[in-house]
């Protein structure tokens, strides 16, 4: 089942499909996939103690998270960690992904060291802080068209967002959310220009053999790609 869905972004009106599991999965039902912040909560918990990312009990417990409203794909509320540097929190939360889906796949050109990885310019970052974010899921316009500055650019976020919305990622058909508060390169291989944004898709695992139908599995895969590229299912999620 495909829901269309009326959006105002940047003042102008778009459409965006969500596409959604062939079980033919309402919206209403997908925003019930999303989890509640209270499970987030003990999950960031269990992720600490898991990863020793440094956050103390009474943190935690100090984090605020304002009214109890049903989660919407439209203003999804998500408990992030950041830690030390934005390259060790792009790597700890992809771990934790890594570890929660059976399939995931890290191309080459994604290392997280500084000649590799930065934010975007006037992204912002705080580290060691533990915070509830509001973003939109279902964003089209690319940071550019927006014209907003710092608000709204998202990096680590969203790959907390599929971490903890493992019950909504699993139904949902391919989709491909780009991280705008970050920018990669890899001169390696000769892109010297910071002008990649890093990219989650999820996706059919293909086999192996050229020409085959796909597996009936999907797989997470985190690349990169420009901007101004054009992919079908494209997301730029924002930060409200």
């Amino acid at each position: 089942m495909v829901t269309v869905i009326r959006i105002l972004a940047g003042g102008e009106v778009a459409w965006q499909s969500f596409l959604l599991a062939e079980k033919g999965i309402s919206m209403e039902n997908a925003n019930n996939l999303l989890t509640p912040l209270a499970t987030q909560v003990a999950n960031v918990r269990a992720w600490n103690e898991k990863y020793g990312w440094g956050f103390s009990e009474g943190e935690i417990a100090d984090l605020n998270l304002g009214h109890n409203e049903p989660q919407q794909l439209r203003r999804a509320k998500v408990v992030t960690a950041s830690l030390a540097s934005p390259s060790l929190t792009f790597d700890a939360w992809w771990r934790v992904i890594a570890d929660i889906y059976e399939n995931t796949r890290r191309f080459d050109e994604i290392q997280t060291d500084v000649e590799h990885l930065r934010l975007a310019d006037q992204a912002t970052f705080v580290p060691n802080h533990l915070s509830v974010v509001t973003l939109d899921m279902g964003a089209t316009q690319r940071p550019a068209e927006r014209g907003n500055g710092s608000e709204g650019l998202t990096n680590f976020e969203i790959l907390a967002a599929i971490a903890h919305f493992s019950a909504w990622v699993r139904t949902s058909r391919p989709w491909s959310f780009y991280m705008g508060g970050f920018r990669v390169r890899n001169p390696e291989i000769g892109i010297t220009a910071w002008d990649l944004v890093p990219s989650v898709h999820w996706a059919p695992v293909m086999p192996a053999t050229p020409g085959a139908p796909p597996l009936g599995e999907h797989s997470l895969v985190l690349s990169a790609g420009r901007e101004g590229d054009p992919v079908p299912t494209a997301k730029w999620p924002a930060r409200l």
